[in-house]
């Protein structure tokens, strides 16, 4: 991320806010809902806060029916929850680094690949995890190996390789 900040002062993380459904997949949810509102269709998926934020950039009204939605409000919403650009503003160097505790247990996880037990190609790593270690590089050590571990181990899941 840092080299594309390099290359390109306004790159960004684009978030898929329902990693399980593309783009076109959403948006065809949306078309067949009907009378159903943004808070009904989006409610199992991820937490109302969210939810309302999404809609209120999107300009869509969380609770109306989804079937008076605009061709363009439709479109904005699916942006919006499919591809939020978040921006990167900059981090504070390894002087200013620290680890925090808890995460996702690694009983959780496949040690070898750092792939999640529950959901397919997804690839955990560092401080996401549940490991603590003392100050002094351990922790930066436990994220650039766990990193290239999932790395492989994702890099193996899309190349088909073992």
């Amino acid at each position: 991320l840092a080299a594309a900040r390099l290359e390109d002062a306004t790159a960004n993380v684009v978030i898929n806010w329902l990693p399980n459904e593309t783009a076109d997949e959403f948006e065809q949810r949306l078309r067949d809902a009907g009378k159903n509102s943004p808070a009904r269709l989006l409610a199992r998926k991820i937490p109302e806060r969210l939810a309302r934020w999404l809609c209120e950039a999107a300009g869509v009204e969380y609770a109306s029916p989804l079937s008076s939605l605009s061709k363009q409000q439709r479109r904005a919403l699916v942006e919006a929850v499919t591809r939020w650009p978040a921006p990167v503003t900059g981090d504070r160097g390894f002087t200013h680094a620290e680890a925090t505790a808890g995460g996702v247990p690694l009983n959780q996880i496949h040690l070898n690949t750092m792939q999640s037990r529950h959901c397919d190609n997804l690839y955990l790593c560092g401080e996401i995890l549940n490991v603590d270690g003392r100050i002094g590089g351990f922790n930066f050590q436990w994220a650039w190996s766990t990193g290239h571990l999932a790395g492989q181990g994702a890099f193996r899941s899309i190349c088909g390789r073992a």
